[in-house]
């Protein structure tokens, strides 16, 4: 599994990758993988998830790397430049976080990476192709001054749309899917 992270000129917007969002989908896409390859029948035992982070801050992407339970074998890749991520997160991934929304090399990232699986004899449903992202895009860009052209009327009607959840006692907060 990738994420795909943003910082830089996104700072100036608040359309950045935050903290709290970006662990609690990482949590949600690896239990819905693990729990789709362990219920689906794809594979017993159930799979092992590299999570592996793609993104413009190496340092933002260490600490969360840093702070995720080993059982996600969280992965640097050394500094890239933009174009290589992109080249690695479509030759490469088979799921994709997309924890800043508005950013058109994490959308175009996923967009590939899915037709690199569509029509693919070793493609796993629920597996391979799968592409998470925020859902309440016009939320977090209405304050910062960017367009808010970017809606979920944007995205592919199966990718999943994320929305963090308040906390609620004894719950914590947590990330849903918005479907």
């Amino acid at each position: 599994m990738c994420v795909h992270t943003r910082q830089g000129d996104f700072n100036n917007y608040g359309a950045q990758s935050k903290v709290d969002f970006t662990l609690l989908a990482i949590r949600y896409a690896h239990t819905r993988l693990r729990d789709h390859s362990r219920f689906g029948l794809h594979q017993s035992p159930p799979i092992n998830i590299t999570t592996v982070f793609l993104g413009d801050d190496p340092a933002w992407n260490r600490e969360r790397a840093a702070s995720l339970p080993k059982c996600y074998r969280p992965r640097l890749l050394p500094n890239q430049s933009r174009g290589e991520d992109m080249c690695f997160g479509i030759e490469q991934c088979n799921s994709l976080v997309l924890t800043a929304g508005a950013s058109t090399y994490g959308w175009w990232m996923g967009y590939l990476m899915r037709a690199r699986w569509e029509g693919n004899p070793e493609k796993v449903e629920g597996l391979d192709g799968e592409v998470f992202y925020n859902g309440e895009l016009e939320k977090e860009l209405s304050g910062g001054g960017m367009s808010t052209a970017w809606s979920r009327s944007n995205f592919p009607e199966d990718w999943v749309a994320l929305r963090k959840v308040p906390e609620q006692a004894n719950l914590g907060t947590w990330v849903e899917s918005m479907e």
